[in-house]
């Protein structure tokens, strides 16, 4: 047997898969200062990556975590299209029909 023989390392690698990085790129001084540091870290990684979520463990701090992000979207949408308003999805209507 001649050739080229693969490792299963490589093999491994030939099957990785990576998603584009479709987000953007923000100061990490326009984050919230309340956010500890791997909070900072956690947040600026999903906004980079653009469809990434955050599956972290319990108490670690995801719900300002997530808040952060979408404070960060809403102002990176701002300065790219000035002037443009956002209002809420859901009527207030429609969010007590969601409460039950």
């Amino acid at each position: 047997m001649g050739g080229w023989q693969l490792t299963y390392r490589g093999f491994l690698e030939s099957k990785t898969v990576s998603a584009p990085v479709s987000g953007f790129d923000c100061d990490p001084g326009d984050l919230n200062p309340v956010l500890k540091e791997h909070q900072k870290i956690a947040v600026q990684w999903a906004l980079k990556g653009g469809r990434r979520a955050l599956f972290e463990s319990f108490g670690l701090g995801k719900t300002g975590q997530q808040l952060e992000y979408c404070r960060m979207v809403l102002k990176h949408e701002d300065e790219a299209e000035p002037g443009v308003k956002h209002r809420a999805l859901i009527s207030d209507r429609d969010a007590g029909d969601l409460r039950g």
